[in-house]
Formats: structure tokens, sequence, C-alpha cells
């Protein structure tokens, strides 16, 4: 098994991303609805400047996309596989926490 193979490390890659219990948090609010900067920091508990830095690491990956909305910025959620993966993650342990 080649484990340098391009889905291995795209996997893995995913992976690292969601290890971050601030990422995790992040993509577990946007499971069900669009959200902007503030609610995200206001829902997560950390301040608008870290979450606007997950958003960006997020939104480098692919992982989370936005909209422009009026005067604010809406986050979603970007590919339906990572959709899937998130709803999965969220039955698991974002459900609970709610």
């Amino acid at each position: 098994m080649n484990l340098e193979n391009p889905p291995y490390a795209e996997a893995a890659d995913f992976l690292k991303l969601l290890a971050n219990p601030n990422r995790l948090a992040v993509l577990c609010n946007l499971h069900a609805e669009r959200r902007n900067v503030t609610d995200l920091a206001k829902i997560t508990g950390l301040p608008q400047a870290a979450m606007s830095s997950q958003l960006s690491l997020l939104r480098e990956a692919g992982l989370v996309a936005c909209e422009a909305n009026h005067r604010e910025r809406l986050y979603y959620i970007a590919d339906r596989r990572v959709g899937k993966m998130i709803e999965l993650l969220y039955s698991f342990y974002c459900a609970e926490s709610e």
C-alpha cells in the first residue's frame, strides 16, 4: 500500500483540519444553516479574529465557502462530501452539546 497516494494524503489533510476543536465546532455549527462570523464567534466562544482565522483556513481547504448577503458574509459547508462527514460527526458529538 502506497501511503503517499494522493487520496490518502487528501484524506489525512482533511482529518487534520477536523482534529482542531475550533474548526470542528465551526463545521458543526454550519451543518444546518449558513452563519456569519459574528454568530459563529458567539456560538463557539471564540474571539471574532480567531473565528475569522479558522474560517480562512477552512475556505483555503475548500471545506467552507461564503456568499455576500447585504452587509455580511454568510459561511456554509461548500462540499457535499464534507457535509456528509460533518453530519456523521454531528450525530456522534455535536448534537449532544446543544
